[in-house]
């Protein structure tokens, strides 16, 4: 008996090489790395070094986030969004340093005061291929029927899976806002820097305090 097994429903993400990549890591480099390697991670959770979180130095992201302006659009014009038709965006990024990640944070970047689409992380600095690992965005419905609680009988169609795609340094990864991922642990002391973002999409109507 043949049988079929037809993905439906697929979460897509979608990757692009960052157009000012250089300039971008050139200022992380000379005005953040020295201020990592001085100061304590301030994100204990994550154990990275993160503007997102008090305590680390500042950059003009008013300036520096211009640099993926273009990228951003060309990004969701390839999604089927008409900017002649009354679409606009605007974006926020953080930076986050480390060499030494142990703990797997898994979180999602829904919530806040505004409606998140998208994100994305851009590699700066990518010395080993630590990308991000993405959760199944099933794993609850799945965890919620497994019919046996004897995990040596699970059958593999009930396993969570988790994907890390492929990505070099310059790469930028973007995914829809509500998928669950985190950092894979490294200890080996290589460097890893990014840049993470949200992205928020409005039709020019709707817009009140946008």
């Amino acid at each position: 008996m043949d049988i079929d097994s037809i993905p439906i429903f697929t979460t897509n993400v979608f990757k692009f090489r960052a157009s000012n990549h250089d300039k971008i890591k050139k200022y992380l480099m000379d005005n953040v790395y020295q201020n990592f390697l001085n100061e304590p991670a301030n994100d204990a959770l994550a154990n990275i070094y993160t503007d997102y979180c008090p305590g680390a130095v500042k950059v003009p992201w008013a300036m520096l986030s211009k640099f993926y302006e273009d990228d951003v659009k060309k990004f969701l014009e390839s999604t089927g969004v008409d900017f002649n038709n009354g679409w606009t965006f605007k974006f926020t990024c953080w930076y986050g340093f480390t060499t030494n990640t142990t703990s797997e944070f898994v979180h999602d970047h829904t919530g806040g005061p505004e409606t998140i689409q998208w994100s994305a992380v851009h590699y700066v600095v990518l010395d080993d291929a630590y990308g991000t690992i993405f959760c199944d965005p099933c794993a609850r419905q799945k965890k919620s029927v497994i019919p046996t609680k004897n995990k040596n009988y699970i059958p593999s169609i009930y396993y969570p899976n988790k994907q890390m795609p492929t990505v070099e340094e310059s790469d930028v990864i973007v995914f829809p806002s509500w998928i669950e991922h985190h950092t894979p642990r490294h200890e080996t002391g290589t460097l890893r820097v990014v840049v993470a973002m949200n992205i928020m999409l409005r039709r020019m109507s709707d817009i009140e305090g946008f």
